[in-house]
Protein backbone atom coordinates (compact mmCIF):
# COMPACT_ATOMS: atom_id res chain seq x y z
CA UNK A 1 0.00 0.00 0.00
CA UNK A 2 2.88 2.03 0.62
CA UNK A 3 2.81 3.14 -3.40
CA UNK A 4 -0.39 3.96 -3.43
CA UNK A 5 -1.17 7.63 -2.64
CA UNK A 6 -4.67 8.11 -3.10
CA UNK A 7 -7.11 5.28 -3.08
CA UNK A 8 -11.15 6.09 -4.23
CA UNK A 9 -13.83 3.48 -3.18
CA UNK A 10 -17.22 3.09 -4.40
CA UNK A 11 -17.73 7.31 -4.16
CA UNK A 12 -20.75 8.74 -4.35
CA UNK A 13 -22.21 12.02 -3.85
CA UNK A 14 -26.25 13.17 -3.93
CA UNK A 15 -27.63 16.71 -4.51
CA UNK A 16 -31.24 18.32 -4.38
CA UNK A 17 -32.50 20.22 -6.89
CA UNK A 18 -34.99 21.61 -4.91
CA UNK A 19 -33.53 24.01 -2.45
CA UNK A 20 -36.77 23.81 -0.02
CA UNK A 21 -36.63 19.83 -0.20
CA UNK A 22 -32.51 20.18 0.04
CA UNK A 23 -32.85 21.89 3.61
CA UNK A 24 -35.31 19.10 4.71
CA UNK A 25 -33.03 16.71 3.28
CA UNK A 26 -29.82 17.73 5.16
CA UNK A 27 -31.31 18.41 8.67
CA UNK A 28 -32.34 14.61 8.66
CA UNK A 29 -28.74 13.73 7.69
CA UNK A 30 -27.47 14.98 9.95
CA UNK A 31 -29.92 13.67 12.37
CA UNK A 32 -29.31 10.46 10.41
CA UNK A 33 -25.73 10.53 10.89
CA UNK A 34 -25.62 11.50 14.58
CA UNK A 35 -27.99 8.56 15.50
CA UNK A 36 -25.01 6.42 13.55
CA UNK A 37 -27.10 5.79 10.67
CA UNK A 38 -25.56 4.73 7.55
CA UNK A 39 -27.44 6.50 4.28
CA UNK A 40 -28.97 5.32 2.18
CA UNK A 41 -28.26 4.66 -1.47
CA UNK A 42 -31.72 5.38 -3.29
CA UNK A 43 -32.79 9.01 -4.45
CA UNK A 44 -35.22 11.03 -2.86
CA UNK A 45 -37.42 13.48 -4.81
CA UNK A 46 -35.67 15.71 -6.84
CA UNK A 47 -32.28 14.42 -6.12
CA UNK A 48 -29.34 13.30 -8.11
CA UNK A 49 -26.07 11.40 -8.12
CA UNK A 50 -23.37 14.10 -9.23
CA UNK A 51 -20.84 11.28 -8.68
CA UNK A 52 -21.77 7.63 -8.60
CA UNK A 53 -19.33 4.55 -7.62
CA UNK A 54 -16.29 5.60 -8.71
CA UNK A 55 -13.57 3.52 -8.09
CA UNK A 56 -9.98 4.94 -8.82
CA UNK A 57 -6.24 4.72 -7.55
CA UNK A 58 -3.44 7.02 -7.69
CA UNK A 59 0.07 5.44 -7.37
CA UNK A 60 3.53 6.81 -7.07
CA UNK A 61 5.16 8.63 -9.86
CA UNK A 62 1.51 8.34 -11.66
CA UNK A 63 -0.31 10.97 -13.32
CA UNK A 64 -3.86 10.14 -13.84
CA UNK A 65 -6.51 12.23 -15.80
CA UNK A 66 -10.21 13.02 -15.72
CA UNK A 67 -12.08 14.50 -18.51
CA UNK A 68 -16.02 14.57 -19.60
CA UNK A 69 -18.11 17.16 -20.90
CA UNK A 70 -19.42 19.99 -18.07
CA UNK A 71 -21.30 18.67 -15.48
CA UNK A 72 -19.72 15.17 -16.00
CA UNK A 73 -18.97 15.22 -12.18
CA UNK A 74 -15.12 16.14 -12.76
CA UNK A 75 -15.26 19.26 -10.61
CA UNK A 76 -17.11 17.25 -7.93
CA UNK A 77 -14.80 14.45 -7.24
CA UNK A 78 -12.17 16.85 -7.00
CA UNK A 79 -13.76 18.61 -4.44
CA UNK A 80 -14.67 15.41 -2.44
CA UNK A 81 -11.18 13.97 -2.89
CA UNK A 82 -9.70 17.70 -1.94
CA UNK A 83 -11.92 17.61 1.60
CA UNK A 84 -14.19 20.39 0.06
CA UNK A 85 -17.09 17.68 -0.10
CA UNK A 86 -18.39 15.40 2.16
CA UNK A 87 -19.33 12.01 0.64
CA UNK A 88 -22.82 10.56 0.72
CA UNK A 89 -21.34 7.08 0.27
CA UNK A 90 -18.14 5.36 -0.29
CA UNK A 91 -14.96 6.34 1.09
CA UNK A 92 -11.63 8.16 0.07
CA UNK A 93 -8.08 7.01 1.40
CA UNK A 94 -4.75 8.92 1.27
CA UNK A 95 -1.90 7.73 2.45
CA UNK A 96 0.59 11.02 2.68
CA UNK A 97 -0.28 14.14 4.37
CA UNK A 98 1.58 16.04 1.29
CA UNK A 99 -1.17 16.86 -1.00
CA UNK A 100 -1.73 20.05 -2.56
CA UNK A 101 -4.74 21.41 -4.58
CA UNK A 102 -4.43 23.68 -7.53
CA UNK A 103 -6.99 25.60 -8.91
CA UNK A 104 -7.13 29.25 -10.56
CA UNK A 105 -7.85 31.42 -7.49
CA UNK A 106 -5.33 29.44 -5.15
CA UNK A 107 -7.02 31.32 -2.30
CA UNK A 108 -5.89 34.70 -3.21
CA UNK A 109 -7.47 37.39 -1.14
CA UNK A 110 -8.37 40.82 -3.12
CA UNK A 111 -7.72 43.09 -0.62
CA UNK A 112 -3.86 41.56 0.01
CA UNK A 113 -0.85 42.59 -2.04
CA UNK A 114 0.70 39.99 -3.94
CA UNK A 115 3.37 39.04 -1.51
CA UNK A 116 1.09 38.78 1.22
CA UNK A 117 -0.43 36.75 -0.59
CA UNK A 118 2.40 34.50 -1.26
CA UNK A 119 3.07 34.34 2.45
CA UNK A 120 -0.67 33.62 3.65
CA UNK A 121 -0.77 30.52 0.90
CA UNK A 122 2.80 29.32 1.77
CA UNK A 123 1.83 29.34 5.53
CA UNK A 124 -1.11 27.34 5.05
CA UNK A 125 0.65 25.14 2.96
CA UNK A 126 2.88 24.30 6.03
CA UNK A 127 5.71 26.20 5.41
CA UNK A 128 8.27 27.62 8.57
CA UNK A 129 8.44 31.44 8.84
CA UNK A 130 11.76 31.31 7.91
CA UNK A 131 11.51 29.27 4.45
CA UNK A 132 8.56 31.86 4.00
CA UNK A 133 10.83 35.02 3.81
CA UNK A 134 13.16 32.87 1.15
CA UNK A 135 10.44 31.89 -0.88
CA UNK A 136 8.67 35.10 -0.98
CA UNK A 137 11.25 36.32 -3.60
CA UNK A 138 11.32 33.12 -5.84
CA UNK A 139 8.06 33.54 -6.31
CA UNK A 140 8.10 36.90 -7.40
CA UNK A 141 10.73 36.40 -9.51
CA UNK A 142 8.78 33.18 -11.21
CA UNK A 143 5.69 34.80 -11.33
CA UNK A 144 7.42 38.19 -13.38
CA UNK A 145 4.89 40.32 -11.65
CA UNK A 146 7.47 42.94 -10.85
CA UNK A 147 5.88 46.13 -9.16
CA UNK A 148 2.46 44.80 -9.16
CA UNK A 149 3.64 42.17 -6.19
CA UNK A 150 2.98 45.08 -4.17
CA UNK A 151 -0.13 45.88 -5.46
CA UNK A 152 -3.56 44.40 -4.09
CA UNK A 153 -4.59 41.24 -6.22
CA UNK A 154 -8.19 42.55 -6.72
CA UNK A 155 -6.45 45.13 -8.95
CA UNK A 156 -4.86 41.87 -10.91
CA UNK A 157 -6.40 40.81 -14.21
CA UNK A 158 -7.36 37.11 -14.37
CA UNK A 159 -3.90 36.25 -16.14
CA UNK A 160 -1.87 37.67 -13.48
CA UNK A 161 -3.78 35.87 -11.02
CA UNK A 162 -2.99 32.64 -12.65
CA UNK A 163 0.28 33.52 -12.56
CA UNK A 164 0.38 34.52 -9.50
CA UNK A 165 -1.31 30.96 -7.94
CA UNK A 166 1.35 29.04 -10.55
CA UNK A 167 4.22 30.76 -8.97
CA UNK A 168 3.63 29.80 -5.56
CA UNK A 169 2.28 26.48 -6.36
CA UNK A 170 6.00 26.02 -8.14
CA UNK A 171 7.46 26.28 -4.45
CA UNK A 172 5.66 23.61 -3.19
CA UNK A 173 6.89 19.75 -3.27
CA UNK A 174 4.09 17.77 -2.34
CA UNK A 175 3.42 14.19 -3.40
CA UNK A 176 0.49 14.58 -4.47
CA UNK A 177 -0.93 17.52 -6.52
CA UNK A 178 -4.55 17.62 -7.38
CA UNK A 179 -5.21 19.72 -10.57
CA UNK A 180 -8.51 21.15 -11.78
CA UNK A 181 -8.46 22.75 -15.29
CA UNK A 182 -5.91 24.88 -13.42
CA UNK A 183 -3.83 24.64 -16.24
CA UNK A 184 -6.41 26.78 -18.35
CA UNK A 185 -5.40 30.23 -16.92
CA UNK A 186 -2.64 32.85 -17.80
CA UNK A 187 -1.04 33.52 -21.17
CA UNK A 188 0.51 30.36 -23.25
CA UNK A 189 4.29 31.20 -22.45
CA UNK A 190 3.50 31.20 -18.98
CA UNK A 191 1.30 28.02 -19.22
CA UNK A 192 4.19 26.04 -21.03
CA UNK A 193 6.29 27.63 -18.10
CA UNK A 194 4.37 26.20 -15.40
CA UNK A 195 3.62 22.86 -17.31
CA UNK A 196 7.34 22.12 -17.32
CA UNK A 197 7.59 22.30 -13.30
CA UNK A 198 4.80 19.57 -13.30
CA UNK A 199 7.11 17.70 -15.85
CA UNK A 200 9.89 18.54 -13.37
CA UNK A 201 7.47 17.12 -10.87
CA UNK A 202 6.33 14.06 -12.29
CA UNK A 203 10.05 13.04 -13.13
CA UNK A 204 10.99 13.23 -9.39
CA UNK A 205 8.38 10.83 -8.51
CA UNK A 206 5.59 13.16 -8.18
CA UNK A 207 1.84 12.19 -8.70
CA UNK A 208 -0.84 14.57 -9.99
CA UNK A 209 -4.76 13.97 -10.37
CA UNK A 210 -5.64 16.22 -13.15
CA UNK A 211 -9.54 17.09 -14.39
CA UNK A 212 -9.03 18.92 -17.14
CA UNK A 213 -10.86 19.55 -21.38
CA UNK A 214 -7.60 19.81 -22.34
CA UNK A 215 -6.86 16.84 -24.51
CA UNK A 216 -3.65 17.72 -25.55
CA UNK A 217 -2.61 18.21 -21.93
CA UNK A 218 -3.70 15.42 -20.75
CA UNK A 219 -2.76 13.19 -23.55
CA UNK A 220 0.83 14.63 -22.78
CA UNK A 221 1.35 14.47 -19.40
CA UNK A 222 -1.29 11.57 -18.25
CA UNK A 223 -0.12 7.85 -18.04
CA UNK A 224 -4.05 7.10 -17.49
CA UNK A 225 -6.97 8.35 -17.90
CA UNK A 226 -9.98 7.81 -16.95
CA UNK A 227 -14.01 9.39 -18.96
CA UNK A 228 -16.53 10.90 -16.71
CA UNK A 229 -20.50 10.90 -18.12
CA UNK A 230 -23.55 11.21 -15.76
CA UNK A 231 -21.33 11.15 -12.57
CA UNK A 232 -19.66 7.98 -13.35
CA UNK A 233 -16.40 6.45 -14.11
CA UNK A 234 -17.36 4.93 -17.81
CA UNK A 235 -14.06 4.36 -18.99
CA UNK A 236 -11.06 4.21 -17.47
CA UNK A 237 -7.86 3.03 -19.31
CA UNK A 238 -4.64 3.88 -21.28
CA UNK A 239 -4.95 7.67 -22.35
CA UNK A 240 -5.14 7.55 -25.76
CA UNK A 241 -7.86 4.67 -25.47
CA UNK A 242 -10.21 6.58 -22.71
CA UNK A 243 -9.51 9.95 -25.29
CA UNK A 244 -11.13 8.58 -28.18
CA UNK A 245 -13.59 7.08 -26.30
CA UNK A 246 -14.41 10.33 -25.09
CA UNK A 247 -14.50 11.87 -28.59
CA UNK A 248 -16.52 9.04 -29.79
CA UNK A 249 -19.02 9.95 -26.71
CA UNK A 250 -18.61 13.57 -27.78
CA UNK A 251 -19.54 12.54 -31.55
CA UNK A 252 -22.78 10.56 -29.99
CA UNK A 253 -23.77 13.93 -28.45
CA UNK A 254 -23.43 15.77 -31.30
CA UNK A 255 -25.34 13.21 -33.62
CA UNK A 256 -28.14 13.45 -30.73
CA UNK A 257 -28.75 17.01 -31.08
CA UNK A 258 -28.82 16.86 -34.67
CA UNK A 259 -31.32 13.73 -34.87
CA UNK A 260 -33.43 15.48 -31.98
CA UNK A 261 -33.20 18.66 -34.88
CA UNK A 262 -34.08 16.45 -37.39
CA UNK A 263 -37.13 14.88 -36.06
CA UNK A 264 -38.57 18.16 -34.54
CA UNK A 265 -42.11 19.23 -36.40
CA UNK A 266 -41.63 21.59 -39.20
CA UNK A 267 -43.51 22.95 -41.78
CA UNK A 268 -42.97 20.98 -44.93
CA UNK A 269 -44.58 22.87 -47.60
CA UNK A 270 -43.98 20.39 -50.49
CA UNK A 271 -47.29 19.17 -52.26
CA UNK A 272 -48.46 16.09 -52.51
CA UNK A 273 -47.81 15.93 -56.55
CA UNK A 274 -44.32 16.84 -56.25
CA UNK A 275 -42.15 15.57 -59.17
CA UNK A 276 -39.56 13.75 -57.56
CA UNK A 277 -39.40 12.39 -54.03
CA UNK A 278 -36.42 11.44 -52.71
CA UNK A 279 -36.52 7.66 -51.47
CA UNK A 280 -32.96 6.87 -49.49
CA UNK A 281 -29.77 8.73 -49.30
CA UNK A 282 -26.73 6.24 -48.03
CA UNK A 283 -23.57 7.28 -46.99
CA UNK A 284 -21.04 4.31 -47.57
CA UNK A 285 -17.59 3.92 -46.16
CA UNK A 286 -14.69 1.83 -48.13
CA UNK A 287 -16.03 -1.29 -49.00
CA UNK A 288 -19.15 -0.97 -47.32
CA UNK A 289 -17.22 -0.11 -43.93
CA UNK A 290 -16.68 2.97 -41.67
CA UNK A 291 -15.90 5.79 -43.00
CA UNK A 292 -12.80 7.80 -42.01
CA UNK A 293 -11.04 10.93 -42.92
CA UNK A 294 -9.15 10.43 -46.53
CA UNK A 295 -10.87 6.96 -47.45
CA UNK A 296 -13.31 6.70 -50.49
CA UNK A 297 -16.80 7.48 -49.74
CA UNK A 298 -19.87 6.62 -51.75
CA UNK A 299 -23.35 9.15 -51.61
CA UNK A 300 -26.05 6.75 -53.35
CA UNK A 301 -29.30 8.37 -53.93
CA UNK A 302 -32.41 6.95 -55.08
CA UNK A 303 -35.63 8.91 -55.98
CA UNK A 304 -39.15 8.24 -57.66
CA UNK A 305 -39.83 10.99 -60.02
CA UNK A 306 -44.14 10.93 -61.87
CA UNK A 307 -42.41 12.18 -64.93
CA UNK A 308 -39.85 12.51 -67.73
CA UNK A 309 -37.84 15.16 -66.79
CA UNK A 310 -34.41 16.62 -68.98
CA UNK A 311 -31.67 18.40 -67.88
CA UNK A 312 -31.92 17.68 -64.18
CA UNK A 313 -28.65 17.96 -61.27
CA UNK A 314 -28.58 16.33 -58.19
CA UNK A 315 -26.87 18.13 -55.39
CA UNK A 316 -25.52 16.78 -51.97
CA UNK A 317 -24.89 19.56 -49.06
CA UNK A 318 -23.12 18.55 -45.97
CA UNK A 319 -23.70 20.43 -42.58
CA UNK A 320 -22.08 19.67 -39.45
CA UNK A 321 -22.74 21.52 -36.27
CA UNK A 322 -24.02 25.00 -37.07
CA UNK A 323 -22.08 25.13 -40.19
CA UNK A 324 -23.85 24.64 -42.98
CA UNK A 325 -22.93 23.93 -45.98
CA UNK A 326 -19.64 22.74 -45.11
CA UNK A 327 -19.26 21.63 -48.71
CA UNK A 328 -21.81 21.38 -51.74
CA UNK A 329 -21.05 19.41 -54.91
CA UNK A 330 -23.51 19.71 -57.84
CA UNK A 331 -23.79 16.56 -60.28
CA UNK A 332 -25.22 16.97 -63.48
CA UNK A 333 -23.20 20.11 -64.80
CA UNK A 334 -20.56 18.31 -66.92
CA UNK A 335 -23.01 16.07 -68.85
CA UNK A 336 -25.96 19.23 -69.19
CA UNK A 337 -27.99 17.72 -66.76
CA UNK A 338 -28.87 14.08 -66.08
CA UNK A 339 -32.52 12.64 -67.71
CA UNK A 340 -35.04 11.58 -65.09
CA UNK A 341 -37.78 8.76 -65.71
CA UNK A 342 -40.43 7.44 -64.39
CA UNK A 343 -40.48 5.63 -61.52
CA UNK A 344 -37.33 4.86 -59.99
CA UNK A 345 -33.67 6.88 -60.52
CA UNK A 346 -30.52 6.65 -58.44
CA UNK A 347 -27.50 8.63 -58.42
CA UNK A 348 -24.02 8.05 -57.24
CA UNK A 349 -21.77 9.98 -56.10
CA UNK A 350 -18.19 8.74 -55.23
CA UNK A 351 -15.79 11.31 -53.30
CA UNK A 352 -12.15 9.84 -53.05
CA UNK A 353 -10.19 10.68 -50.59
CA UNK A 354 -12.93 12.21 -48.64
CA UNK A 355 -11.95 15.63 -47.15
CA UNK A 356 -13.47 16.06 -43.91
CA UNK A 357 -12.10 15.26 -40.40
CA UNK A 358 -13.77 13.22 -38.20
CA UNK A 359 -17.43 14.47 -36.54
CA UNK A 360 -21.09 13.91 -37.37
CA UNK A 361 -22.33 15.52 -40.11
CA UNK A 362 -26.27 16.15 -41.66
CA UNK A 363 -26.13 15.84 -45.38
CA UNK A 364 -29.15 17.18 -47.70
CA UNK A 365 -30.03 16.82 -51.24
CA UNK A 366 -31.62 17.93 -53.52
CA UNK A 367 -33.17 17.49 -57.38
CA UNK A 368 -33.14 21.17 -59.78
CA UNK A 369 -33.43 21.11 -63.07
CA UNK A 370 -30.14 22.48 -65.07
CA UNK A 371 -31.53 25.90 -66.69
CA UNK A 372 -34.15 27.55 -64.62
CA UNK A 373 -32.89 26.20 -61.00
CA UNK A 374 -36.62 24.62 -60.32
CA UNK A 375 -36.56 22.69 -57.28
CA UNK A 376 -38.38 19.21 -57.78
CA UNK A 377 -37.17 17.42 -54.93
CA UNK A 378 -35.46 17.60 -51.86
CA UNK A 379 -34.29 15.72 -48.55
CA UNK A 380 -32.83 16.69 -45.37
CA UNK A 381 -33.44 20.69 -45.86
CA UNK A 382 -37.28 20.60 -43.54
CA UNK A 383 -37.22 17.36 -42.63
CA UNK A 384 -35.07 14.94 -41.48
CA UNK A 385 -31.82 14.30 -43.75
CA UNK A 386 -29.37 11.87 -43.27
CA UNK A 387 -26.78 12.09 -40.17
CA UNK A 388 -23.42 9.77 -40.38
CA UNK A 389 -19.90 9.90 -38.75
CA UNK A 390 -16.52 10.21 -40.13
CA UNK A 391 -14.82 7.97 -37.58
CA UNK A 392 -11.35 9.05 -36.09
CA UNK A 393 -8.19 6.90 -35.90
CA UNK A 394 -7.36 5.89 -31.77
CA UNK A 395 -4.49 7.25 -31.22
CA UNK A 396 -2.35 9.97 -30.17
CA UNK A 397 -2.79 12.42 -33.61
CA UNK A 398 -6.34 11.50 -34.25
CA UNK A 399 -7.66 12.26 -30.62
CA UNK A 400 -5.60 15.45 -30.64
CA UNK A 401 -7.18 16.16 -34.60
CA UNK A 402 -10.87 15.50 -33.00
CA UNK A 403 -10.04 17.68 -30.11
CA UNK A 404 -8.88 20.65 -32.16
CA UNK A 405 -12.51 20.45 -33.67
CA UNK A 406 -11.30 20.71 -37.61
CA UNK A 407 -13.34 20.32 -40.69
CA UNK A 408 -11.12 19.82 -43.38
CA UNK A 409 -8.96 17.01 -43.92
CA UNK A 410 -5.53 17.56 -45.47
CA UNK A 411 -3.38 15.05 -46.68
CA UNK A 412 0.35 16.61 -47.02
CA UNK A 413 3.75 15.03 -46.86
CA UNK A 414 6.46 16.32 -44.06
CA UNK A 415 9.60 16.12 -44.57
CA UNK A 416 12.89 17.68 -42.24
CA UNK A 417 15.40 19.60 -44.14
CA UNK A 418 18.67 18.63 -42.76
CA UNK A 419 20.75 21.21 -45.00
CA UNK A 420 20.85 24.46 -44.27
CA UNK A 421 18.71 26.58 -46.55
CA UNK A 422 21.77 29.08 -47.36
CA UNK A 423 24.12 26.64 -48.85
CA UNK A 424 21.58 24.73 -51.18
CA UNK A 425 19.18 25.86 -54.22
CA UNK A 426 15.80 25.91 -54.43
CA UNK A 427 16.11 22.85 -56.72
CA UNK A 428 18.72 21.30 -54.17
CA UNK A 429 16.26 21.60 -51.42
CA UNK A 430 12.89 20.60 -53.43
CA UNK A 431 14.86 17.33 -54.14
CA UNK A 432 15.68 16.54 -50.52
CA UNK A 433 11.80 17.09 -49.41
CA UNK A 434 11.14 14.43 -51.76
CA UNK A 435 13.81 12.62 -50.52
CA UNK A 436 13.18 12.65 -47.28
CA UNK A 437 9.11 13.19 -47.42
CA UNK A 438 6.86 10.82 -45.10
CA UNK A 439 3.23 10.66 -45.53
CA UNK A 440 1.17 11.63 -42.48
CA UNK A 441 -2.29 12.55 -42.42
CA UNK A 442 -3.11 15.88 -41.12
CA UNK A 443 -6.47 17.22 -40.85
Amino acid sequence: MNDILLEIDHLSKRYCRDPRRAAAYAMRDIWSDICGRAPGDALRPGEFWAVRDVNMQVARGEVVGLIGHNGAGKSTLINLVSGVLRPTLGSISLYTDLVVTMDHQSGLSPVQTGRENIGSQLSLHGMSALDIDAAIEAVVGYSELGEFADAPVGSYSLGMRARLAFAIYSQLKPDLFIVDEALSGGDLRFRNKFARFLKNHIDAGGSILMASHDIYTIQSMCDRCVVMDRGEAIISGTTPEALHAYTALAHERDRKSLEDKASAPTTDDRSCDELVRIESIEVIGADGDRIYPGDPVEIRIVCDSSETTEAVLCSVEIGSRGIFPVATHIGGFADSGYRMTPGRNEFLCRIDPFPLASGIYHLCVSVVTRDSGIVLGWKGYQDAGVIFEVHGHSDPQGNLMAYRNGIVHLSANWAQMVNHIGDTSLEERETEAQELSRNETVG
